[in-house]
């Protein structure tokens, strides 16, 4: 979008970073406003750690802003050359700072990443391009039409779906930066900005490595998906930042083992492929497992004085193990082995020391400054008395300094010492230096406070001019005409006696007079020229008698006999007289403001209500006069006040109320030791109540047999959650210690049972336990229950392995006796009783080794067998016997391959059974009815049917049970009834009627032989009468 020039601001002689719009984009109208309102915006911000705007303007059609000039780099380009812990901690507490403070200008940056985080010479970073910053009451939220704006890496949720966004979107990105500076990676990245932006709103960031286990409960609360779950503010996130670097300067003795690197691993490409490299490039420092601050410093100090370790043509590659004790009591220093063997100088470091303080080298050149080289002995040696000495005279050099640079209004000079006064402070854990501290932070801020005050009069002096300027170009001079020039630049005069623009306003206005009284004296109109000559004289009181306008002006008075009593008050004498006026009225307001306050303090308004309350009144009292010492003290009086407010909400478990409590404190910022304590108090309850709340979960778990499963939901995670909170937490210990107990019993109750298999899984399961817990940060008492589970694990492990092999040992002996009783088994013919004896080996065995192959195969050669009996069963209608076969198989074989179909089998040849008997049965039931002789008008078609219909019965058995056993005995009792009808009819003569039923059972299939004997006879009486239908019966039967 721009262009940035390093160029050199002549009026001031000093480098600034001159921002030009490029010059396409200047000829689009919403892009040239939009680089004008980032000047605006920025330009509206006061803030040590957001980029300050030194000028602004357009010359022809080149837009163009100045700045401050940071000749340090980016975060980004840090990022790469490596940072250590404490310097990313102190990075991000003051992006954090200026990230809160435009917050409280309702202005959101929207595109916080480490290429928008520049530094000072001084090391100081400082948030720029506001490019698409935006008001948060703005409609404004995109750059083009339907396109987000941001970097997908780090853009929040609700920003990546395009939805109303606040400061805290902000934190989110800084959320990220600070995943970035501890993992060497963004939380979320994808082949497109719509994945990654898919990833925020919906993914969890990947966990910390272990050795950040500290940072991630900050982290989850800074990379929360909805905005009130985040940080609310700046001040929290600085807050959260300070607990932490709290707890990692407090931390005991370490051992630190810093990992060799090859040049491989140095060497950064370009694509991502898994985790960056634990060391890199430009100081090399370990970004994989940081030590404490005094650590870390000692690895840059060992690092940076690579000389003593470079190993011929292969560069730095170091491998040092650290261990230092910091005793609690003073005593002489006695150097560790590894730092004797590092070839470090202590003596040498506190000469240095020495030397650079009294040369003045406080804190530059870098490396050779008093700074740097306490800095590296307070790592070495915390508790050295000599280290004491020089952190203590050097911090009292920054503070006398500090005071100087106040004295003399050095706002920057001031700032940089507090800096460097803060950074050392670190050192100095006493109560007395930590108090100092505060006061001259305050103090910077006061006079932070009355610059931003006088830019803001010195903005009302240039509105002044213009509009006097443009009076004196119409020609409206003096009163008492409204809105004329001089009332304007005397009002200017008011506030700045000295202004140079104000004054030759009024030199202009006194010409114009002198030039109108030229006029009217050669008019004739006298009485109007002396008027305006005694008004321009009287103006010009500030100018030297020698002036060459004043010297016309007191001409002219002679000449028109202008006397000394008409001569008033002049410019400076009004001007002074006002600005005495104001003083008053201003000392006045300030006196019943303080008036306000005191009642409002006593009535215990506060912060309620608006406008009405002690903070409102203190505070405008600090905006007139900033180092008003009663209002400073008074502001102090209110945050203490809703500190003993929050205190005892948290007395009565209102965390609600004490945690507005603490917000309107913050939003005070007066008191700062106050409101450290009670974010401390309130942070402890909330840490109490998460502990109590995990406990009584690990518990249930417990009770419940949820050692440490299922993967979220037990015992063991909620333990060391808790232990994560309140490391030396005696209810998570114990319970740790139960869990262990517990699978101990379920050991002992598998090997009771020779169940090796579970008692090894319960072991698996203890160990777990422990690697689980090992990455864990351990206290004293932690650690020795740690290393006493070790031991107790690797006991049980022994004692489970060593009963295995005895018990293997015992049953190879019982395997083998068992094989050659399966030996003679096997040898014999095949029967039942020899079937059972087989299968009761094989299972004999398979109970020692389940995975006998011999076994295995055996038993299913003996289930196949039972299966074939089932089988004969079902074909002899046996079902009982058959469901008893299957019955074996499924006790003793249940993983028998075809036990499912030989089930299935059954279940459908009894329902055939069943079936075919019902048709069997209709089929007797029509036999059984008998032989009606019909009538003598009758006919014999009732018979035919009835035996017809009882063979269709017989058919409709067939087709369902073909191996229906019951099926020919009903066809011979069919073929009988047949035989007795016909023999019957035949008896009687009804030849033809009988000859008619036998050719009914043509198409039968069946074959009998005693109704074919019938037929015979049939079809000799038919030759006999030449009847047609007994001869039928010859090509019907093939007679």
């Amino acid at each position: 979008m721009a262009t940035v020039y390093l160029a050199i601001q002549e009026k001031f002689e000093r480098h600034v970073a001159l921002k030009v719009l490029l010059d396409n984009l200047a000829r689009d109208e919403s892009y040239a406003k939009r680089f004008e309102r980032e000047a605006r915006t920025v330009a509206r911000l006061s803030h040590q750690y957001i980029v300050p705007i030194y000028d602004v303007g357009c010359v022809g059609k080149l837009h163009y802003m100045a700045m401050e000039y940071l000749p340090g780099g980016d975060l980004k380009q840090k990022i790469e050359k490596g940072l250590s812990l404490i310097d990313s901690l102190r990075i991000m507490k003051r992006v954090a700072q200026g990230i809160h403070y435009a917050g409280t200008k309702n202005l959101v940056h929207r595109d916080i990443k480490p290429e928008n985080i520049l530094f000072r010479e001084d090391d100081s970073p400082v948030i720029s391009d506001f490019g698409i910053s935006r008001q948060v009451d703005s409609a404004t939220n995109m750059t083009v039409t339907g396109t987000l704006v941001g970097t997908p890496h780090y853009m929040s949720p609700e920003q990546a779906e395009g939805e109303e966004i606040d400061h805290r979107s902000d934190l989110y990105s800084l959320g990220v930066i600070l995943y970035e500076l501890l993992t060497g990676d963004v939380p979320f990245t994808g082949n497109s900005a719509i994945t990654i932006g898919i990833k925020h709103i919906t993914q969890k960031p990947p966990q910390l490595p272990p050795q950040f286990r500290g940072f991630q409960r900050m982290l989850d609360k800074a990379l929360a998906k909805r905005p009130q779950d985040r940080y609310q503010n700046g001040l929290e996130f600085v807050q959260a930042l300070e607990m932490l670097e709290m707890s990692l300067s407090d931390a005991g003795s370490q051992t630190v083992v810093m990992q060799p690197v090859s040049s491989g691993q140095i060497k950064r490409t370009t694509q991502r492929t898994g985790q960056r490299s634990a060391l890199r490039t430009g100081g090399a420092r370990s970004r994989v497992a940081p030590p404490p601050s005094t650590m870390d410093r000692l690895t840059d100090f060992l690092l940076d004085n690579s000389k003593a370790f470079v190993f011929g043509g292969l560069g730095l590659i170091l491998c040092v193990i650290l261990a230092i004790w910091f005793s609690r009591e003073p005593s002489p220093y006695v150097p560790d082995k590894a730092v004797v063997q590092s070839g470090i100088d202590l003596n040498k470091l506190v000469e240095n020391a020495n030397a650079a303080l009294q040369e003045k080298r406080l804190y530059a050149p870098p490396e050779n400054n008093a700074h740097y080289f306490i800095e590296t002995l307070a790592t070495l040696s915390p508790n050295n008395s000599k280290t004491r000495e020089l952190s203590a005279a050097l911090f009292t050099v920054y503070l006398a300094e500090i005071e100087t640079a106040l004295a003399q209004q050095e706002l920057a000079k001031a700032t940089q010492y507090l800096n460097q006064a803060l950074k050392l402070g670190l050192y100095l854990p006493d109560q007395e230096s930590k108090q100092k501290l505060a006061q001259v932070q305050n103090k910077v801020n006061a006079l932070r406070q009355k610059q931003l005050i006088e830019a803001e009069e010195q903005g009302e002096s240039g509105r002044l001019l213009e509009k006097g300027n443009a009076a004196l170009s119409k020609g409206v001079l003096i009163p008492p005409v409204q809105d004329n020039a001089y009332s304007y630049f005397l009002q200017v005069l008011e506030s700045e006696p000295e202004n140079e623009q104000a004054r030759a306003g009024i030199r202009a206005v006194a010409e114009a007079l002198l030039a109108k009284a030229l006029q009217a004296e050669q008019q004739g109109q006298s009485d109007k020229a002396r008027t305006a000559v005694v008004s321009a004289t009287k103006m010009l009181d500030f100018e030297a008698d020698d002036h060459p306008l004043k010297k016309k002006l007191m001409d002219s008075s002679a000449r028109m006999g202008v006397s000394q009593a008409e001569q008033e008050p002049s410019t400076v004498d009004m001007a002074a007289k006002l600005n005495a006026e104001k003083k008053q009225q201003q000392a006045e307001q300030i006196k019943n403001w303080l008036t306000s306050a005191t009642e409002a303090l006593a009535a215990s308004q506060l912060v309620d209500p608006p406008e009405g309350n002690a903070a409102y009144f203190y505070w405008r009292v600090l905006e007139v006069e900033p180092e008003n010492k009663i209002a400073q003290a008074g502001l102090d009086k209110v945050v203490g006040q809703l500190v003993e407010l929050g205190n005892a909400a948290l007395q009565k478990k209102d965390d609600g109320s004490a945690t507005r409590y603490l917000e309107q404190a913050r939003n005070i910022g007066a008191n700062p030791i106050a409101i450290v304590q009670l974010t401390e108090a309130l942070e402890s309850a909330e840490r109490d109540r998460q502990i109590n709340s995990l406990v009584k979960k690990a518990e249930n778990a417990l009770n419940n047999g949820r050692l440490t499963k299922p993967e979220s939901d037990n015992a063991l995670n909620y333990y060391l959650e808790t232990l994560r909170l309140q490391p030396e937490n005696s209810a998570a210990l114990a319970g740790i210690q139960a869990i262990k107990d517990k699978y101990a019993l379920f050991v002992k109750g598998s090997l009771s049972r020779n169940d090796f298999t579970q008692a090894q899984a319960y072991v698996d399961s203890m160990q777990e336990l422990l690697s689980r817990w090992a990455d864990e940060q351990k206290g004293s008492n932690a650690d020795a229950l740690f290393k006493s589970l070790q031991n107790e694990v690797s006991d049980t492990a022994g004692g489970v392995a060593t009963q295995a092999e005895s018990y293997r040992q015992t049953i190879g002996r019982k395997i083998e006796g068992l094989v050659s009783v399966v030996n003679r088994l096997e040898k014999r013919p095949a029967n039942a009783s020899n079937n059972a004896q087989l299968r009761d080996s094989y299972l004999k065995i398979l109970k020692v080794d389940p995975q006998h192959g011999g076994a295995l195969s055996g038993l299913k050669a003996v289930s196949d067998y039972e299966a074939e009996q089932a089988r004969e069963d079902m074909r002899n209608r046996q079902f009982t016997k058959a469901l008893q076969h299957i019955a074996i198989i499924a006790s003793t074989h249940d993983q028998y391959d075809a036990l499912t179909a030989l089930r299935s089998e059954l279940a459908d040849t009894e329902e055939k059974h069943k079936q075919s008997i019902t048709f069997i049965n209709a089929a007797r039931k029509e036999i059984a009815r008998g032989f009606q002789k019909p009538s003598l008008f009758g006919s014999y078609d009732d018979e035919r049917k009835r035996l017809r219909k009882a063979y269709d019965y017989v058919e409709q058995a067939v087709g369902v049970d073909p191996e229906q056993p019951a099926i020919q005995s009903a066809l011979q009792l069919l073929e009988n009834e047949y035989v007795s009808t016909v023999s019957r009819m035949m008896a009687s003569g009804d030849e033809r009627d009988a000859a008619r039923i036998v050719l009914d059972t043509q198409p039968y299939r069946w074959s009998p032989e005693r109704l074919m004997e019938l037929a015979d006879e049939l079809q000799r009486r038919a030759g006999k009468s030449g009847d047609n239908i007994l001869s039928n019966l010859k090509s019907a039967f093939g007679l």
